[in-house]
């Protein structure tokens, strides 16, 4: 598995943008995993933490609401998709931009804590959706970290 350390490692060596970005606190993250409803990977609770904004222009990662200047946040952007049939144990935390979100699958943990990570497609319904999302007792050793890297590298 991956560290986040690595993906650190990674962000700087990748062409990318550095955004106005303030790692969130403790009080912050907390108050955003009650707003959704789950906890968040550790991963990507210790990513938020380790952060300084950079990133490669593809990656459009959703941070705690408030933490970077004129960008959604994950709540805002949950609580919107949740509107439109995100179900509640899913957790948007990345868009493309152009139709779909990557998502944290809260129903599926392993034993780190990590969830396994689902694609979201806004040109399909919710139904088609659960469909391709499938089952959620599906074994994981993926973590947020292990994602990031795929990305980057």
């Amino acid at each position: 598995m991956a560290k986040i350390e690595d993906v650190m490692h990674a962000l700087q060596k990748a062409d990318g943008v550095r955004q106005d970005y303030r790692p969130p606190s403790r009080d912050e993250i907390e108050a955003a995993e009650e707003s959704l409803g789950e906890e968040l990977p550790p991963s990507f609770r210790r990513f938020l933490k380790l952060w300084d904004g950079l990133t490669p222009d593809f990656l459009n990662i959703l941070a705690i609401d408030g933490t970077m200047e004129e960008a959604p946040g994950i709540v805002e952007t949950n609580e919107q998709q949740r509107a439109e049939g995100l179900p509640e144990y899913l957790i948007a935390f990345h868009t493309d931009g152009v139709g779909s979100y990557m998502v944290f699958d809260t129903r599926s943990r392993n034993d780190r804590n990590e969830c396994a990570i689902r694609t979201w497609d806004l040109e399909l319904s919710p139904e088609e959706n659960l469909d391709e999302i499938g089952d959620p007792d599906s074994e994981h050793e993926e973590s947020f970290a292990d994602w990031m890297l795929e990305q980057i590298t």
